[in-house]
């Protein structure tokens, strides 16, 4: 019980602090205190840039005739395969500093999910969504199993329930599951 105590206390104290950082007193000092050094002009500029690019791959292949269902799916694809491009590119990174060791091509194989999620953005800009579909359920369970035998565990183990629920999702009609 006293071997807790001192930890208990100190996570008190960080989420005091933590809590004095919310309040809006500190928001306009901190935006008074940056102002003056330009820096809340450009975290602003910057939020806005990353706020448009994000818009902007999120509605990659969108067209007028869509509905609004249609839209929202394929923009949900599009977010998914934005973020799995960004862990397809960080992870490789920090497996090759964390271990030079490894083989130039497993690190390649590692390399794999990115392209993948390239490639659909590409098929999606270009309106070729089943192409864009059967390659991302085709190409990317088998490369990422390709990764995992290779022996790098990225931590994928929970892909193939995502997968299995977006192909519930996605893949409505029977031809695309054959």
């Amino acid at each position: 019980q006293d071997k807790y105590a001192g930890i208990q206390e100190k996570l008190r104290s960080s989420a005091i602090a933590l809590s004095l950082f919310r309040t809006p007193a500190f928001t306009r000092q901190f935006r008074r205190s940056t102002k003056k050094l330009k820096i809340y002009d450009y975290l602003l500029e910057t939020k806005n840039a990353v706020s448009d690019l994000y818009f902007r791959i999120k509605t990659i292949g969108f067209t007028h005739e869509m509905e609004d269902y249609e839209k929202r799916k394929l923009g949900i694809f599009n977010q998914l395969n934005l973020f799995q491009l960004l862990s397809g590119i960080i992870v490789p990174i920090m497996v090759i500093f964390v271990d030079p060791a490894v083989p130039k091509a497993s690190q390649l194989l590692a390399c794999a999910p990115a392209f993948i999620s390239v490639l659909v953005l590409v098929l999606n800009y270009y309106q070729k969504y089943d192409a864009s579909m059967i390659s991302y359920f085709i190409l990317y369970p088998f490369f990422t199993s390709l990764v995992y035998m290779g022996g790098m565990n990225l931590g994928i183990d929970l892909f193939f329930v995502l997968y299995g629920i977006l192909s519930v999702f996605f893949l409505q009609e029977i031809a695309h599951m054959l």
